[in-house]
């Protein structure tokens, strides 16, 4: 337990135990039970955490707290034997507890925190000598005004707080973690997180049995599981050849991979496209996740979902010389391909999606769609990819079977793709009897897993509980079938719990970096006890990845990213 690891030489022994027993559920109790798992599976675990603070008893404390919570090794330093540059390289993360006002940091300290992408834990003063500009970026300003009115903390419940020194911090909604609250009800942010900073306003009580610590422990688990990108690392172009990765894929046990979408045709104007030069950087991030395939997806167009006509939109499908510059940057960076083949509706009703397809001619649709997927094998076969998905949730055509064994069936002996075949069914429609033709049969993980917002992880995951007995029926009746998630991810904002298949789960433009984090977890809790799922590919890396203010799928440069890394690592 938690409260053993802490060895207060200011309590009485005696008094400890008393107080130890009769708040067995008190407020360090209940703080890592509210707060998922107690000692967190870090990516610091094991790192060294750099401790300045003029204050030797606070630094101590926050020490065992530190070595306790993540098995780290912890210095502390007084300002003067600060060496800046090669402090900051030597270290993981820091902690600065700014205790006496009158005593400030060294410029070289200040220099080093501002150009640093490791994680920052900023304790109550001298957070205003940072670059205005520099904090002004990333939505937060910090004042050199103080206020010692504020004696409660807000926090989906009141603490009690001790009245002391607060410096005062204005910040956008989203980047608060708590409130202070004074007697007449004005609020301000009491802890506040953006990038890799995390601010407290105030100088907390470093004792495990005071009111406010179970907000200040949700400061100190926001700040150290923001995983920063990784540096550019030197990666080997793959060594195997064609026929020897495609059949590394067949037999890999658990095939994984992330998303990067193509959703335009190439750079034009204002817009991104996915040339060699704009996205290899992204490539290198999913190399470095520790993902083995990249996933694109190659989107066609119908004009409403009873139209029959298919079509290669000029300005949306991406052409097929944008996707030989990704695919060869993937193979030298080591990565293997999958295309993913889509459907989307130029014009549509409300509710409409590609999922409710049904042509007024279904003969003409198949002839134009075959013809597409064939064109594709082609391109696939000579630019090595290594695996396609011949389709994407297409719930209501899933039912021609005919069609689909016809397609399978010249893929296999017309174009001869060597490659992996397979096909994308949405999470509630999974009873495709031709996938029996197919290498696996791939899954867009998007079930609901929660009724409201910001969902504990137990859940979270008693709806996977659920989700594995429908996936075991489906198992029992194919059991030769592979299954994979082809497409599983959460967008960073509020209720993607409720709606994980929504770019817009909450109404407002609000970012929540908590609540994708949960989903994450959870997704590792089911897969590392689902053995029969074969795979797992991440939606997305995407323009979006190094936006501190990304509200959209990716899980890069946000706390998630780390348990994305651990999914990676499963088997």
């Amino acid at each position: 337990m938690f409260i053993s690891g802490l060895k207060w030489e200011a309590y009485f022994f005696g008094a400890i135990i008393l107080i130890a027993l009769s708040t067995l559920y008190s407020p360090i109790a209940s703080a890592e039970k509210s707060l998922a798992d107690p000692k967190v599976d870090s990516v610091l675990t094991g790192n060294q955490f750099l401790i300045i603070t003029p204050d030797a008893d606070s630094g101590e404390r926050l020490r065992e707290i530190l070595q306790e919570l993540y098995g780290a090794e912890v210095v502390i330093k007084a300002m003067e034997d600060y060496t800046p540059f090669i402090d900051e390289s030597a270290f993981d993360a820091f902690v600065y507890y700014g205790s006496h006002y009158s005593q400030l940091p060294a410029q070289g300290f200040i220099d080093d925190m501002e150009r640093t992408r490791k994680p920052v834990l900023w304790i109550n003063y001298h957070g205003w000598l940072l670059n205005k500009k520099h904090l002004g970026s990333k939505g937060i300003t910090i004042h050199d005004r103080h206020d010692d009115s504020y004696v409660e903390i807000e926090m989906k419940g009141v603490f009690s707080l001790s009245s002391t020194d607060t410096t005062l911090i204005k910040s956008k909604p989203e980047n608060v973690i708590y409130s202070l609250r004074a007697p007449s009800g004005k609020k301000i942010p009491g802890a506040v997180h953006i990038d890799n900073y995390t601010f407290v306003a105030y100088s907390p009580r470093l004792d495990i049995f005071a009111p406010d610590f179970k907000p200040f422990l949700m400061a100190i688990r926001t700040a150290f599981e923001y995983t920063p990108a990784p540096a550019p690392a030197r990666v080997d172009k793959i060594s195997l050849n064609y026929q020897e990765r495609i059949l590394t894929g067949r037999k890999d046990t658990f095939r994984t991979g992330v998303h990067l979408p193509v959703y335009i045709a190439s750079s034009e104007g204002s817009l991104l496209g996915y040339e060699h030069d704009k996205w290899h950087e992204n490539l290198l991030r999913i190399k470095q996740s520790g993902a083995e395939w990249v996933n694109l997806v190659r989107t066609f167009y119908q004009t409403d979902a009873h139209s029959s006509d298919i079509q290669q939109d000029e300005k949306l499908t991406p052409r097929l010389d944008t996707l030989e510059n990704i695919i060869h940057d993937a193979h030298e960076l080591g990565l293997m391909v999958q295309i993913h083949l889509a459907m989307n509706l130029k014009r549509r009703k409300p509710n409409d999606w590609h999922g409710m397809i049904s042509p007024d001619n279904k003969q003409q649709w198949w002839d134009a769609y075959q013809k597409l997927v064939l064109e594709m094998a082609e391109f696939s076969k000579r630019n090595e990819v290594e695996a396609l998905i011949i389709g994407t949730e297409y719930v209501s055509m899933e039912q021609d079977e005919k069609y689909w064994r016809e397609l399978i069936g010249k893929l296999r002996k017309q174009t001869k793709f060597p490659g992996m075949l397979g096909y994308g069914a949405n999470y509630n429609s999974l009873d495709i009897s031709w996938a029996d033709e197919l290498d696996f049969l791939g899954i867009s993980a998007y079930w609901p897993l929660s009724e409201n917002r910001d969902p504990d992880l137990q859940t979270l995951n008693q709806s996977w509980s659920l989700i594995n007995k429908k996936l075991a029926y489906l198992l029992d009746k194919q059991p030769s079938l592979r299954i994979e998630f082809t497409e599983v991810g959460y967008a960073s904002q509020p209720y993607s719990s409720v709606l994980p298949f929504s770019w817009k789960p909450h109404k407002g433009k609000v970012q929540s970096f908590t609540e994708q984090l949960q989903c994450y977890r959870s997704l590792l809790k089911f897969l590392e006890g689902a053995p029969k799922i074969k795979g797992v590919h991440i939606f997305a890396s995407t323009a979006a990845d190094d936006d501190p203010d990304s509200i959209g799928y990716t899980p890069f440069g946000k706390p998630a990213e780390r348990v994305v890394n651990q999914i990676m690592q499963i088997r």
